[in-house]
């Protein structure tokens, strides 16, 4: 489990006057970040509650790796373009970590 009692926490917002896209916000906050680690998650994702426990785990179990994927778990289809994007498969990658 991790120890979140020390209060050693750091938080830059940083605002553009422009929506400059998901993959520029990524990149924007690695390049500010100073972590040794960094868990990206988008504006619609609802994480486990025991998200940085199981992140804290892998990088414990596997201190050399660079990068970690977690499950993602769509919700069901409820108009016709999400029924259309599961029919075609399109978040097929959402599970490469099953």
């Amino acid at each position: 489990q991790l120890n979140v009692d020390h209060g050693n926490y750091f938080v830059n917002v940083i605002h553009y006057s422009e929506n400059r896209g998901a993959s520029y916000a990524r990149n924007t906050g690695f390049n500010y970040s100073t972590a040794d680690w960094i868990l990206f998650l988008d504006d619609d994702v609802v994480p486990d509650k025991h998200i940085l426990d199981a992140y804290a785990g892998a990088i414990r179990r596997y201190p050399y790796a660079k990068v970690f994927v977690g499950k993602t778990e769509l919700p069901e289809p409820t108009n016709t373009w999400t029924q259309m994007l599961k029919a075609c498969n399109v978040g097929y990658f959402y599970n490469i970590a099953e």
